[in-house]
């Protein structure tokens, strides 16, 4: 072994040694952790299993809902927050809360975006930010915020609950069922963040899959356990309302730290004193398997109750929102010092030491490589220096220990990852770990080199935002709401004539709208609207009388009865149209080309598209409403009859072009003979 081998194989040897000593550290750090967890679900199984049952669904919506606002900040999101907005509007089961979208008036296409969604949900609101953007996401929350505390004044509603969520998140369908639930008990609540699952040679994205995976099913509730205070992961986190006066008391005129890249960790964290419960709510829920666009009941599953989003699946990507959670997480959490709470320190702790952490890992890979060079000189007869794994060596011992180490953490990745995602899953996250642990030390340079600028230059860290992609809507049927349930919530039908159809559906195989339309339990204008609902689309009721023979004048006879379609009005150069055609896919024809102009649709039902073309094309006799229409009117003014019972008249006269309206009320049983008698005479 010449000098130059020498002194190589010492450098090594003291750098194998170091890492093996922080290894050792580190994996008892885990192990510890993982203690805890197991050693509670151990005693939750034996002694608690029987006693504590989960709340159902139907206990959660007998609560009366407490107004909830949802918070967005949002800078540069115009490919994905309509989507997001229409998915979340359209899905929520519940009813009493607000969206509030923070944007910036020079991100035109963003507010342009929320402002459309705004005309259609009168419950989403475009929350303006004071100056231009980007500043940074605390900045727009703070923003946001405020306009809630202006909207609550002028409107006289007291938000009970403020949730965080991103532009990209798929909102779960009864969060907010858990959220009315739990506050104002408890005064913070996190529940899971579980990516969307990525192809299997997706190998960056399946990285968010692991660590959340194993993150946000263990580590979060052993930190719950130890610790008097919980960091927000940013999505899915809701506060009470004594939580968000208790930060403003903190913090001044901002609940949410300006200058840290990592606000949401922050937030959490300074409710450490603050008295109440701060939870991670951990619940397994039951939803459809996939939605129907015709109302047939789907497969029910079990899954938990979690937000999910796209995680970036670029090295690049990847690398820029990493270092982030490097930079607010570790540097600037460090600036910030420690708390009086021992297991709130412990797991800070835990959070900082990932720059050291991931720096000795990919020296390891580096210490492997010499390793395995060494021994390919040797085999190959060529002059190597002496193994570090030698059988002398006093620290092999050590070796053994650190590789079991490994070996038990690999199988807790595995176990959690195959757990949320699958068995596939489960065995990628093997090869994945290196995937993510090159990701984390580029992640962990880049960090070290932007915080070492912005500390020398003294120039404030800026909004290093990840470009969001939004689920298809193949991928987000599954957590489109069921008809029967959305038919329940808007009271059209009882939960007696739901379970009568279903049973009906059994036998006959028939769509579920279709045999409550069938008996009379429903109108086809009220399955249609629901159905208009599940899929996220508007819905309208045609009235051609009401429509300026200009607009009817834009689309040709032949054109509206070969495509079924309807003009409604022009609304800032946009020509609004109905369709009968009851599934958005069948709507996909290229309006602009054949009507020379931009086209928004709605969805109508087939007898209000037969009466308008009727009308409008055939019999043309649209110059002055009807004589049933001022005479109904008339019978409502009077107290004669309902305005439901005039609305169903209607409808029901759509399908009877030969009878009056005054027939139609009597059949029905609204109006007598002798009260029509008496109001004609009048």
């Amino acid at each position: 072994m010449d000098e130059l081998q020498f002194f190589l194989w010492l450098g090594f040897r003291y750098v194998f040694i170091t890492l093996l000593l922080l290894y050792l550290v580190f994996g008892i750090d885990d192990i510890l952790v993982d203690t805890i967890f197991y050693a509670r679900a151990a005693y939750r199984w034996i002694f608690r299993r029987k006693l504590v049952k989960p709340v159902t669904l139907s206990q959660l919506r007998s609560i009366p809902e407490k107004p909830i606002a949802i918070m967005i900040p949002a800078w540069d999101e115009s490919p994905v927050i309509a989507r997001m907005l229409l998915n979340t509007a359209g899905t929520l089961d519940y009813r009493h809360y607000h969206i509030f979208v923070g944007t910036y008036s020079n991100d035109e296409k963003t507010q342009h975006e929320v402002e459309s969604i705004q005309e259609v949900y009168g419950h989403v609101h475009v929350a303006k930010v004071g100056h231009p953007g980007p500043t940074n996401k605390a900045d727009c929350l703070n923003a946001i915020l405020n306009q809630i505390f202006i909207f609550e004044r002028e409107s006289h509603i007291h938000f009970e609950g403020f949730v965080l969520h991103d532009s990209e998140d798929v909102v779960h369908p009864q969060s907010l069922h858990y959220y009315n639930h739990l506050l104002p008990r408890m005064q913070f609540i996190q529940i899971p963040v579980f990516p969307l699952p990525c192809k299997p040679w997706q190998l960056v994205g399946g990285t968010y899959m692991d660590e959340f995976a194993e993150n946000h099913t263990k580590n979060l509730r052993v930190r719950e356990l130890v610790g008097h205070a919980l960091p927000s992961a940013g999505v899915g986190t809701a506060f009470s309302r004594e939580a968000i006066t208790y930060l403003k008391e903190q913090g001044g005129p901002d609940v949410f730290e300006g200058d840290s890249v990592t606000e949401d960790y922050q937030v959490g964290l300074k409710l450490e004193h603050l008295k109440g419960p701060k939870i991670f709510l951990q619940q397994t829920v039951g939803r459809a398997a996939a939605a129907s666009d015709n109302g047939d009941n789907p497969k029910r599953l079990r899954e938990p109750l979690a937000t999910r989003e796209i995680f970036p699946n670029s090295l690049r990507n990847s690398v820029r929102q990493k270092s982030r959670w490097i930079i607010g997480i570790a540097f600037q959490g460090w600036r910030q010092g420690w708390t009086r709470s021992a297991g709130d320190n412990y797991f800070l702790y835990r959070d900082r030491k990932s720059v050291l952490a991931n720096m000795a890992v990919m020296m390891g890979y580096v210490v492997v490589s010499y390793v395995f060079i060494n021994w390919s000189c040797g085999m190959m007869g060529v002059s190597a220096a002496p193994s570090l794994l030698a059988s002398n060596e006093w620290y092999l011992g050590l070796v053994k220990v650190v590789l079991g180490m490994f070996v038990w953490r690999i199988a807790n990745r595995i176990h959690a990852s195959w757990q949320i995602y699958g068995p596939v899953h489960g065995l990628l996250a093997l090869p994945r770990v290196v995937v993510a642990n090159i990701l984390n030390f580029l992640a962990t340079c880049r960090a070290i080199g932007i915080y070492t600028k912005a500390r020398i230059t003294r120039q404030p860290l800026a909004w290093c935002k990840t470009s969001h992609s939004f689920p298809s809507d193949v991928e987000l049927r599954s957590y489109h709401r069921r008809l029967g349930d959305v038919l329940l919530d808007y009271r059209l039908i009882t939960p007696e004539t739901l379970q009568s159809a279903i049973d009906d559906q059994k036998i006959s195989g028939k769509k579920l709208g279709e045999i409550l339309v069938e008996r009379g339990d429903l109108w086809e204008e009220d399955l249609v609207s629901s159905l208009a609902e599940q899929q996220h689309y508007p819905f309208i009721e045609i009235d051609p009388y009401h429509i300026p023979p200009e607009v009817i004048a834009l689309v040709s006879s032949e054109l509206a009865k070969q495509h079924r379609v309807f003009p409604i009005e022009v609304r800032d150069a946009v020509l609004v149209i109905a369709t009968d055609k009851n599934a958005p896919e069948a709507i996909g024809t290229n309006w602009e080309e054949l009507l020379g102009q931009p086209v928004h649709v709605k969805l109508c039902a087939k007898p209000d598209m037969e009466h308008a073309l009727l009308h409008a094309y055939d019999l043309r006799d649209l110059s002055t409403p009807p004589p049933d229409h001022e005479h109904g009117e008339r019978l409502l003014k009077k107290g004669y009859i309902t305005e439901e019972e005039l609305n169903n008249a209607l409808r029901d006269k759509k399908r009877r072009e030969g009878d009056t309206l005054e027939t139609i009320l009597i059949r029905m049983g609204a109006l007598t003979q002798a009260q029509l008698d008496l109001e004609m005479e009048a």
